[in-house]
């Protein structure tokens, strides 16, 4: 198996992982990432941090970005600038 042909297989693995949480589950996964991610962050303060905004079952770090925003962190998400391309 090529490492294309194994990163597109985790991808659909954990995809699959991803849809079936039920809400509960999700709501805890998030807030635990965010907490691992602000006790991360709080190591590099000012720092920019960069990050995503959700799509489908990709777990939702909103409540991050908001607590960023609060703090004046740089929060840096990319824009899709075409079908396949980011900017």
């Amino acid at each position: 198996m090529s490492g294309a042909d194994a990163k597109a297989a985790l991808r659909t693995r954990y995809r699959g992982a991803r849809a079936a949480l039920g809400a509960p589950e999700r709501a805890q996964e998030t807030a635990a990432t965010i907490r691992v991610c602000l006790e991360l962050l709080a190591r590099l303060p000012g720092r920019p941090v960069l990050s995503y905004l959700a799509a489908g079952a990709e777990l939702d770090l909103d409540g991050l970005h908001q607590l960023l925003w609060q703090a004046g962190t740089p929060l840096l998400v990319p824009c899709v600038a075409a079908p396949g391309r980011l900017a």
